[in-house]
C-alpha cells in the first residue's frame, strides 16, 4: 500500500479534506506537524515532526524515516509548508519543484523582479527598506499606490494610497502589522507598487511537468479597489468569454515559467485590464481556506482528490470540472473583537441555493478587520443554475447573519488570536 506524507501546519482550515481525500484513495498515511505530538509513540508511523520554517532542515528526518517506511508521495497545500514539501520530495526522487523556484514565487519582490525579466505584465514596483529616511516617497509611477508587504498573504496588510500623506500613514500601519506578527519581520522591507484598475480573478491550475492545466478561473464580483483588500465571494465558472479565458490560461502559465515552478497545484491572482492580464500574485499552493469546497470534478472528485493522486504520480488525463454554478464567501469581520456566537445560522442555511454554513471561529477568538487581518470567521457556500443566483444567495445568507463581538479595548489588541491564513 502506497504511503503518502502529509504535511499540516498547525494551524490549518485543510485538515479534515485532506484526511478525507486520503481516506478515499485507501493510502497508508503519515501526517507530519512542527509540534510533537504527545501520541507519537502510539503511532510512531502514524505522525512526524518536521521544521517546516527550516525547510532544508526537513530532508534529514525525511530520508530517515523513508529508509523505514517508504514513502511514495509528499502533499501539502499551504503557504507555510510549500517550500518544505518542496525539499522532501527532492531528497525521495519525486516530482517536485525546486525549492529555490518555491522560495522566489513567495516572495512578492523577487517575484516581482522575475516576472519583470520575463515580460510577464504584473505592478509597476519599488522595493523599500522600513528603515529609509524617504520611504514615503512619491513613486515614479504616481498614485494610486499599492503597499504590500513581502510576507503576508489574504491581502493583509495591503493598503492602497492616494497621495503622499496616505502613502505615509500606509507604511506606518504595515510597519506595524510586521512587527506584531511572530512569523514577520520588518527587516525585509516592502514594495510600493502601481494600483492596476479592473475586474480580479483567480485561477487555480495543476502543473504536471511544467505543463499548466486549468482546473478552474475564479471571478471576484465584489470589486477590489481599496484602501484595503479583505476578499469576499469567489464564483466560477468564470464569466469572462472563451478568449480571455484563454488569453488569462496563457499569461498564467507565463507567470508559473517566469518562477520556475514545473509541478503541482497553483493559484495565480491576476487583474482583467483592457491592455490584456495583469499578473498579481502567483502561488506554489492550492486556493486557501476552505474555498476548494466549491470545486467539483468528474463524478465528485475534489480538489484535494486531484492533487493527491497527482502526488502518488497519476498523469491520465484530468476529469472535467462540474459545470454547475458554484461560489464561496469568506465572511468578512466589521470590527475588531472577540467572537461571542454568531447568530441566523439556520436562517442562513435556509436560504435556496446555499449549501452549507461554515463557522471556523470559535468563541472568544480574537478577529480584526483588514488590512491587519484575522482568520476568516467561517465560510458561506453555494450552488445554482448562474453565477448570478450563487451570488444572490450567497449575499441573501451574508445578510442573516450576525457576527457578536466583544468590542471592548481589552479584546482587540493587534496580534492576538488564532490566526489561520
Amino acid at each position: 500500500m502506497a504511503r503518502v506524507l502529509l504535511m499540516l501546519p498547525t494551524r490549518t482550515y485543510r485538515t479534515p479534506a485532506l484526511l478525507a481525500a486520503a481516506a478515499r484513495s485507501g493510502v497508508e498515511l503519515t501526517v507530519a506537524c512542527e509540534e510533537t505530538s504527545s501520541l507519537a509513540h502510539l503511532n510512531p508511523t502514524g505522525l512526524l515532526t518536521l521544521p517546516f520554517s527550516s525547510p532544508e532542515q526537513v530532508a534529514e528526518p525525511v530520508l530517515a524515516f523513508h529508509r523505514d517506511h517508504p514513502i511514495d508521495a509528499v502533499i501539502g497545500v499551504d503557504d507555510t509548508v510549500v517550500e518544505a514539501v518542496a525539499v522532501a520530495a527532492r531528497v525521495l526522487g519525486l516530482p517536485h519543484n525546486d525549492p529555490q523556484s518555491v522560495a522566489l514565487a513567495r516572495d512578492k519582490r523577487l517575484s516581482r523582479e522575475a516576472f519583470a525579466a520575463a515580460d510577464v505584465r504584473s505592478p509597476e514596483f519599488s522595493w523599500r527598506s522600513f528603515d529609509d529616511s524617504d520611504r514615503a516617497a512619491r513613486p515614479g509611477f504616481g498614485f494610486p499606490a499599492i503597499v504590500k508587504p513581502l510576507q503576508l498573504s489574504a491581502g493583509r496588510g495591503v493598503i492602497r494610497a492616494d497621495s503622499p500623506g496616505e502613502l505615509a500613514a500606509a507604511i506606518e500601519r504595515l510597519e506595524s502589522i510586521l512587527e506584531s506578527e511572530p512569523d514577520c519581520t520588518t527587516e525585509t522591507g516592502f514594495l510600493v507598487e502601481s494600483f492596476v484598475p479592473g475586474p480580479e480573478v483567480a485561477l487555480e491550475g495543476l502543473l504536471r511537468g511544467s505543463e499548466l492545466e486549468v482546473l478552474a478561473i475564479f471571478d471576484k464580483p465584489e470589486p477590489l479597489e481599496g484602501p484595503y483588500f479583505e476578499e469576499t465571494i469567489y464564483l466560477t465558472p468564470s464569466r469572462q468569454d472563451e478568449d480571455w479565458q484563454q488569453l488569462l490560461a496563457e499569461t498564467a502559465a507565463e507567470a508559473c515559467r517566469a518562477v520556475r515552478l514545473e509541478e503541482g497545484s497553483v493559484h495565480v491572482e491576476m487583474r482583467v485590464t483592457p491592455e490584456g492580464p495583469v499578473v498579481i500574485e502567483v502561488n506554489p499552493r492550492a486556493i486557501g481556506g476552505l474555498c476548494s469546497e466549491v470545486l467539483r470534478f468528474g463524478t465528485g472528485l475534489s480538489l484535494e482528490d486531484l492533487l493527491l493522486n497527482h502526488a502518488l504520480g497519476d498523469r491520465a488525463p484530468l476529469p472535467p470540472r462540474a459545470d454547475t454554478a458554484a461560489g464561496v464567501m469568506m465572511l468578512p469581520v466589521p470590527v475588531a473583537g472577540r467572537l461571542v456566537r454568531v447568530d441566523g445560522l439556520q436562517a442562513a442555511g435556509e436560504v435556496p441555493g446555499i449549501q452549507r454554513v461554515a463557522i471556523t471561529a470559535h468563541p472568544g477568538q480574537l478577529l480584526q478587520p483588514w488590512p491587519e487581518g484575522s482568520p476568516y470567521p467561517g465560510f458561506l457556500f453555494a450552488r445554482g443554475k448562474t453565477c448570478e443566483d450563487v451570488q444572490r444567495a450567497l449575499h441573501e445568507a451574508h445578510g442573516k447573519l450576525t457576527l457578536v463581538l466583544d468590542e471592548s479595548p481589552r479584546c482587540s489588541r493587534t496580534g492576538e488570536g488564532d490566526a489561520r491564513h
